[in-house]
């Protein structure tokens, strides 16, 4: 406390409202965290981290939970010390500003700063909030929950991948069918004719001129190269081309038409968990569940032209910047752009299947301009996809 004391004294005003600030965090943090304690210890819960695997040929499961409430009585006694000395910092904080600032001045900003920590803070205290209700659920269905008698097997061990496809609407499917959807939802039937001379236009066409790039083109050159030779008829002076994949397309239309019939839709599960098949109006009550409980309301109008207009006098104002980066205002801007769009990823992993909702940007005002800043961001500030920490390289 006497560090504390000496380096508030060497600050400047700016910095001791930082440190105010990040104090007045800290006790938001250190509240949030007893009373999630307090609450764990009132229903015998014990929280993850306080764990600790005992060896179960020494300790009967009472001992071994008794132990645990009482790391769980130190952890709380431990949190309300360390709540006193974040109050006594506080209130030395608290005389030191005003001899700087007015009353009135100090409270407003005593209450501004707590405001933007409690929105600061919003989500994870949500987070928090359902953590302890999940843990209060699973601690009750295990009271109630009649023990079963499980034989250990080898398979138990055994990491159980998901299946390609899930049919939740139970729509009947044929063997073909079957098979097209367990290639999964990578997969790209190959067409009836491949021209390789209109597919190295295409491919060349899509590579930008680039050194990097230059190897890339050698290698597809090369490749096609030996397929238009392979396929090079010397008898009749001609190319034939031959695909050796079965054909889906009929496959594709029946599948199409099943999922009409039966008002059903296909769509991603969450970790790259496959297709799944589920009925329309499951699809959206389940969207719909998830807007109810996290307090999501629909507009009652249609924020495109404002989005719109406000993406256009951000470009406007940052065209000076724009020409000095090799670009201008009308290389960013999207003809007919709509409205982002959202479609949800069913969470099969977890129990009532909830869904994960996610927002398509493409063809929306700002997509160009998304596209230009990730291209800038990799260039200027060298990021990677292993980049520890791209905040503080930006």
């Amino acid at each position: 406390m006497e560090k504390f004391i000496q380096l508030i004294h060497n600050l400047e005003l700016s910095s001791i409202l930082r440190q105010l600030k990040y104090v007045l965090q800290k006790r938001h943090k250190n509240d949030a965290h007893i009373r999630f304690l307090i609450t764990a210890k009132q229903h015998q819960i014990i929280p993850k981290f306080l764990q600790i695997k005992l060896p179960t040929n020494k300790y009967k499961p009472h001992e071994a939970h008794t132990i645990h409430m009482n790391l769980l009585k130190t952890e709380i006694k431990m949190q309300h010390k360390n709540r006193t000395l974040i109050h006594t910092k506080l209130k030395f904080l608290h005389r030191h500003l005003l001899q700087h600032l007015h009353h009135l001045e100090y409270t407003t900003l005593i209450q501004d700063l707590e405001e933007d920590i409690t929105d600061a803070n919003l989500e994870m205290d949500l987070k928090r909030t359902k953590k302890l209700q999940h843990l209060i659920r699973h601690h009750h269905d295990k009271k109630t929950q009649k023990p079963v008698s499980k034989k250990p097997s080898k398979d138990d061990n055994k990491h159980n991948f998901h299946d390609k496809f899930t049919n939740l609407a139970n729509i009947p499917l044929n063997k073909q069918e079957i098979d097209l959807l367990n290639h999964g939802h990578k997969f790209a039937p190959v067409p009836h004719d491949v021209n390789p001379h209109i597919l190295a236009i295409n491919i060349e066409h899509q590579l930008p001129p680039h050194l990097n790039l230059q190897s890339v083109k050698e290698k597809v050159k090369n490749i096609i190269i030996n397929k238009v030779s392979k396929s090079y008829n010397k008898t009749t002076n001609s190319l034939q081309y031959k695909t050796h994949t079965p054909h889906h397309n009929n496959t594709i239309k029946t599948l199409k038409q099943k999922l009409k019939d039966h008002k059903a839709t296909m769509t991603f599960a969450d970790k790259n968990a496959g297709l799944v098949i589920i009925d329309n109006n499951t699809y959206i009550t389940k969207t719909e569940t998830f807007f109810t409980e996290n307090n999501i309301t629909e507009r009652k109008r249609n924020p495109l032209n404002s989005f719109i207009k406000h993406t256009n006098d951000t470009l406007k104002q940052c065209s000076t910047t724009l020409l000095k980066l090799n670009t201008n205002v009308f290389k960013l801007k999207v003809k007919n752009p709509t409205i982002p769009t959202l479609y949800s990823l069913i969470k099969l992993h977890k129990q009532n299947l909830p869904i994960r909702p996610i927002t398509s940007s493409i063809n929306s005002p700002v997509q160009k301009i998304a596209m230009f800043l990730n291209q800038l961001f990799k260039n200027k500030c060298k990021l990677t996809r292993n980049s520890p920490s791209p905040t503080l390289n930006i």
